[in-house]
């Protein structure tokens, strides 16, 4: 019932920062290994004939094309089968808005993310937050960011257990599934957005 409330009318979100000594501390599991991809003709040939994957993520992989996405996967050396992954989306030069969250320049926001049943409780998630913390800062992306929902009690234990930390609060308020407001907090001031436009400090910003 909540699942559904919250897929029509309203929906409160934790937006999670990544802390930078808590990640680097984080272990790394050893046998795996962790590829970058900024598009599609990029991909090994096992990850393109994966059709749960490409099921999954057909409207993610349609983002990739654009130079803002990235998309990191881990694999079992030696496998030519998916472990796990998930998408980032990076901001170098303008603000961007995704999922009704704002990611300014240098800024980077870390979305859908899956590791597969098989692969579950072996460290592999905190093994890819690692890398790619690494990877993003190496590129000059120092805040990094990732959203959760509240009824998402699993992911939130798994992204604070791997070093990410509350940043905000985030609330969607929906009419029949479709996004009509998001509010939130950023350093004590209140951020609206509204269809596509950023309502802050009593002005108005196209998004």
């Amino acid at each position: 019932m909540i699942q559904i409330f919250e897929k029509l009318f309203f929906k409160k979100r934790y937006i999670l920062s990544w802390n930078q000594s808590n990640v680097y501390n984080l272990p790394h599991r050893k046998g795996y290994s962790i590829n970058v991809f900024r598009s599609f003709n990029e991909f090994d040939d096992f990850i393109s004939n994966d059709t749960i994957f490409l099921k999954r993520n057909r409207s993610f992989l349609k983002m990739l094309e654009h130079s803002e996405w990235m998309l990191f996967t881990i694999t079992e050396e030696g496998k030519k089968e998916l472990a796990g992954y998930y998408f980032v989306l990076i901001s170098s030069n303008k603000q961007v808005l995704h999922d009704k969250f704002i990611i300014k320049p240098n800024e980077a926001l870390m979305c859908h993310a899956f590791i597969y049943p098989q692969y579950r409780n072996n460290g592999l998630y905190k093994t890819l937050i690692k890398f790619s913390h690494a990877y993003l800062l190496k590129e000059n992306h120092k805040n990094i960011y990732t959203i959760v929902e509240e009824s998402n009690t699993a992911s939130l234990k798994a992204n604070l257990d791997s070093g990410l930390e509350y940043y905000e609060i985030n609330y969607l308020v929906k009419f029949f599934g479709v996004n009509l407001l998001s509010m939130f907090y950023q350093k004590s001031k209140l951020i609206l957005i509204i269809t596509g436009k950023i309502f802050q400090n009593k002005k108005i910003y196209q998004a």
